[in-house]
């Protein structure tokens, strides 16, 4: 393949065409490569024709999810067309953007490419088989750069393990709820980590350092460092960090509350594909606030597809939505059945679904206060406030458990605790919370 016919000012000129935050922030990247990781100049030419094909990314982010792996492969390929010069210089360059998009390269660079293709190969769909063109070194390593993108993007597969960098895979992400996930990566990575990452314009980087100052954790709490920290993830389009916008501006944490703003970074959150983005505007869909009208119509496509990827509070909430016919035909034997699967799976909000339907006898389940009372205790041991309110309440009535005004009284304790707001429950025996 002959050398790229592009000089380096002209494809930086090029790449200011694709317009926006976007493409100033990636010749800045670019830039930053040709610097510091790249001094020869036909790598310089290189990678700046590299990141002319950003567009390609947008293309991905665009496509429907089941077409996202094999428009990696098809994109990727075309940047054999773009700059792969010589195995050696393109396995640079790959390397060069992959550590500027986050993932982790190796000292041995045979090694890594060798993984990083496997990685690539893995993720393909069935009966998708790789073109002879693309198996040699040469190509195998331009593909690296591309799955760089990709992965960085969230697009080698639907949900983006975008956090595997940080030591969270996609199950773990689709499971964790925000505090969860950063609390994993702090305790995978560490802070520093992190912060070093956000610091190289690494999005998810960006992303998860701002809610480390919208928590406090492992750092100060700070509202304002968490606002810049989440503008700069969210002009990567990056989800997490437009939900953390969406939180700080309709709580109007450091700023004035701005509900249109907040929506309209919700929503970008969840274009850009975050689970926990899609699942706050499907809640909102179901719960309606000044600005939205309650729509379980627009609420069922959002919570489907986080159940059919996997997403545990989308799982629970379709039994939910079945339980109480919202956005589907009222179906209590289906909400058991949904509920069931996440309690088999020790999940306590599914312990919970099942402890209710158990309580009242529905869905065909077999009316029992004992049995009620047990699963709430399991899931109450979990962690689960909404069950130690209901099993305190059992108590205090006496409903399968001996009726003991104590026992309430400390389970709506825990209940709050456990994030659970109880206080109402703990003024009716006359406590304070």
């Amino acid at each position: 393949m002959s050398e790229p016919r592009i000089s380096l000012e002209a494809a930086l000129a090029e790449l200011r065409t694709l317009g926006g935050e976007a493409a100033l922030l990636d010749e800045t990247r670019c830039r930053a490569i040709l610097a510091d990781r790249l001094p020869d100049e036909r790598a310089r030419i290189a990678a700046a024709v590299t990141a002319l094909r950003v567009g390609v990314v947008e293309r991905l982010r665009a496509a429907p999810p089941a077409m996202g792996r094999e428009a990696v492969l098809r994109e990727a390929a075309l940047l054999t067309q773009d700059y792969a010069v010589t195995s050696a210089l393109a396995l640079e360059a790959a390397q060069a953007w992959a550590r500027v998009f986050g993932l982790e390269t190796g000292a041995a660079n045979a090694s890594w490419n060798r993984d990083l293709w496997a990685q690539i190969k893995g993720s393909l769909p069935a009966g998708l088989e790789i073109p002879a063109a693309l198996k040699s070194r040469t190509v195998q390593a331009v593909l690296a750069a591309g799955a760089a993108l990709a992965v960085f993007w969230g697009s080698l597969t639907h949900g983006g393990a975008t956090y595997t960098t940080f030591g969270v895979n996609e199950k773990q992400d689709l499971a964790l709820s925000t505090k969860g996930l950063i609390e994993a990566a702090i305790q995978a990575k560490g802070i520093d980590f992190i912060a070093a990452k956000a610091n190289s314009n690494n999005h998810a980087g960006e992303a998860l350092y701002c809610f480390a100052y919208y928590f406090g954790l492992a750092v100060q709490e700070d509202n304002e460092w968490a606002r810049i920290w989440c503008e700069r993830a969210a002009i990567g389009k990056n989800g997490l960090g437009h939900l953390g916008l969406y939180l700080i501006y309709s709580n109007g944490y450091g700023v004035q509350v701005d509900k249109a703003k907040a929506k309209s970074e919700l929503m970008a959150g969840a274009e850009a594909d975050d689970p926990r983005a899609q699942f706050w505007l499907a809640s909102l869909y179901l719960n309606g606030d000044d600005l939205t009208a309650v729509d379980d119509q627009a609420a069922l496509p959002l919570i489907k597809d986080l159940a059919q990827r996997g997403h545990l509070g989308s799982r629970f909430y379709l039994g939910w939505m079945y339980e109480n016919g919202r956005g589907v035909e009222k179906d209590l034997a289906e909400a058991l059945r949904r509920y069931r699967e996440l309690e088999q799976e020790n999940i306590p909000a599914g312990i919970r679904g099942v402890a209710w339907m158990i309580y009242n006898g529905w869905g065909g389940a077999s009316q029992s206060y004992t049995e009620a009372a047990a699963l709430y205790q399991r899931a109450s041991d979990l962690g689960d406030g909404n069950a130690s309110n209901n099993l305190a309440g059992m108590y205090e009535r006496g409903e399968g458990v001996p009726q003991s005004r104590e026992e309430a009284v400390r389970l709506y304790r825990l209940a709050i605790q456990q994030g659970y707001d109880s206080s109402a429950n703990l003024r009716a025996l006359g406590y304070s919370p």
